[in-house]
């Protein structure tokens, strides 16, 4: 019995064969490194999202939580105030956003500061006022309170809501709608 041995071809890959493989790893990694940008750019898209809205969410709790126990509560415009010579009422808190989309805060007898300024150099804020004008709300009670928030890349986010003032003597009072309101705390009437 005779034994065939085949002489086996081992001088290496063909410049056909380099190219193919060479090509297909180049597809691949072009795949790879898209999935791994697009993921990038939605998350870092997501968490400035994020950030935007429980931006807006914390001032809306904050002012919420401010004007709650409040006695006397009046919207203002507060453009008309800073423009013009009438000064802020002594007696008064506010809460207003400035021409920089900071909103301030103004305690009775302090000059006004920057509420949340950690945060407000990534978010623009707006505030607006209104005297709620809900057809099943009979009371004068209700303020109609809406944060807008908007960060560098324009994305916007608004809070609405409504808060029950529980402690007012009258009814709110100034304007239908402002871009401010100032207040007198319950402990602060006694006082005066």
């Amino acid at each position: 019995m005779k034994m065939c041995y085949r002489h086996l071809n081992n001088k290496g890959t063909t410049l056909i064969e380099l190219l193919i493989g060479s090509s297909l790893l180049v597809i691949v990694l072009g795949i790879a490194f898209s999935l791994h940008s697009f993921g990038t750019t939605s998350f870092s898209s997501g968490a400035s999202r994020v950030d935007v809205q429980q931006n807006a969410r914390l001032a809306a709790d904050f002012i919420t939580s401010e004007i709650r126990f409040a006695k006397n509560v009046d919207i203002v415009d507060i453009e008309d105030i800073l423009e013009s010579s009438e000064e802020f009422a002594e007696n008064f808190h506010y809460i207003f956003f400035d021409e920089s989309g900071s909103i301030m805060y103004k305690e009775k007898g302090d000059p006004p500061l920057e509420k949340f300024s950690d945060i407000s150099q990534k978010v623009d804020f707006e505030l607006s006022f209104k005297i709620s004008d809900d057809l099943h709300n009979d009371n004068d009670n209700v303020l109609k309170l809406i944060v807008s928030a908007k960060d560098d890349n324009a994305r916007d986010f608004e809070v609405k809501t409504e808060v029950i003032i529980l402690n007012l003597t009258d009814k709110i009072t100034g304007l239908e709608k402002g871009t401010g309101i100032r207040f007198q705390l319950p402990s602060e009437l006694e006082d005066t």
